[in-house]
């Protein structure tokens, strides 16, 4: 029986998120000597990349979308393809390889791995971003277009991020040196797309939680040590802006954030391609 053939694998979601976390603490090893390095170099290069971008519209300005934002954001995406996808073919192949898989060279495999990865970021900012920049920038001085322009962010969201966990079940198949297309990732994915949807949510959704609550400790404590010295700081001058160190520290903060959300990303998509083709193939 082919692939085609075979009967439609149901994705567990809540067997799918928490077998996300099982990988990830049972390879911890493999995680620190091939994930770490190219998780410093995106970060180094990423936290420089926004001290570059940050000075360079504090010179010019900024004023709601531009072409500007949209280049900014890509050269965000290249970074992260170009750091992650030689761990995250790595990491595909030690995760779901086969004997027949070692054999593919590894190196035209990291530079095909980045590429569709950087595309698929694209498709999924221009389902997400493109249509509401061509909206008039006065639509949201208005209460009701506001609300409406709310309500298509929300349903754009939605469909990018089920096209986000479909497509890139392309990945761990380049990693793999199997069929690289996304009419083969489409196909594995069939009558699973909102089953990817809330697994990936599923996934994400306790280290997001875990982000809120500590962004909320730190401004608890900023709040209280501003009450403290509420009494004794009496002065007509205005407080001081933020400091360039608490600035560079809380970009170290967001982009560990991010790269760890890209790893999450990584490991939960070999669990799906475990779970929609490995298992498959073994079925049929």
């Amino acid at each position: 029986m082919t692939e085609t053939s075979a009967a439609p694998v149901k994705l567990p979601i809540l067997g799918t998120a928490t077998a996300t976390y099982r990988l990830i603490f049972g390879n911890l090893g493999f995680l620190a000597r091939h994930g770490l390095p190219w998780l410093v170099l995106a970060v180094a290069l990423l936290v420089g990349l926004d001290w570059v971008k940050y000075h360079f519209s504090d010179r010019i300005g900024s004023s709601g979308f531009s072409w500007r934002d949209l280049i900014a954001v890509l050269l965000d995406s290249v970074v992260q393809a170009a750091c992650l996808a030689p761990f995250a073919v790595r990491w595909h192949r030690h995760i779901l390889h086969s004997a027949g898989d070692l054999g593919v060279p590894i190196s035209p495999l990291i530079l095909t791995y980045a590429i569709a990865a950087l595309l698929i970021e694209v498709v999924f900012y221009a389902i997400l971003w493109l249509p509401l920049s061509l909206l008039p920038a006065e639509a949201s001085d208005n209460p009701l277009l506001s609300t409406l322009l709310v309500g298509i962010f929300i349903a754009l969201l939605i469909a990018g991020i089920y096209v986000w966990g479909r497509a890139m079940l392309i990945l761990p198949a380049i990693a793999l040196g199997r069929d690289r297309t996304f009419q083969a990732a489409w196909r594995a994915s069939r009558r699973n797309g909102w089953r990817l949807f809330w697994s990936s949510l599923m996934a994400f959704v306790m280290p997001i939680i875990a982000w809120v609550i500590f962004y909320l400790g730190k401004f608890v404590v900023q709040l209280l040590g501003r009450h403290d010295n509420s009494e004794t700081e009496q002065t007509a001058t205005p407080p001081a802006t933020t400091s360039p160190v608490w600035d560079f520290l809380g970009t170290i903060e967001t982009t560990i954030f991010w790269m760890l959300l890209a790893l999450l990303a990584i490991s939960f998509l070999s669990v799906a391609y475990r779970e929609l083709v490995l298992k498959r193939e073994v079925i049929s």
